[in-house]
């Protein structure tokens, strides 16, 4: 096992635990944030993922909204479709970046598009 990977996965079980409610603990998205940075800290992408998604969509500070934007991007341009899913709603709503409907969208075919 890699140097720290347990206390990585127990970070991001414990911040699952109070984002979701799991184990007896009350949902707080508040109290999870700090366990998924502790994750990140150790390497665990998964909750490095979760924390930019909820620093993008959660937390109202815009800089922490573009550190969780720019962290999603990074994962899209390594292949991820989560990202992608998750940057169209980005630019839809103008979370972390200048709210652009043709961006969200993504590149389409303009024969996908039937005009009713």
């Amino acid at each position: 096992m890699p140097t720290g990977w347990l206390k990585a996965q127990m970070a991001f079980s414990f911040g699952e635990c109070y984002m979701d409610g799991l184990a007896g603990a009350a949902p707080n998205v508040d109290k999870a944030i700090p366990y998924f940075e502790y994750g990140a800290e150790l390497g665990n992408t998964t909750s490095a993922h979760v924390l930019a998604s909820l620093r993008l969509f959660y937390v109202r500070d815009v800089e922490l909204q573009k550190l969780g934007f720019d962290y999603l991007n990074d994962e899209y341009l390594t292949g991820s479709m989560f990202a992608a899913g998750k940057l169209g709603e980005a630019y839809q709503l103008g979370l972390g970046t200048d709210k652009d409907l043709i961006t969200a969208i993504g590149p389409i075919d303009a024969e996908q598009v039937k005009v009713t």
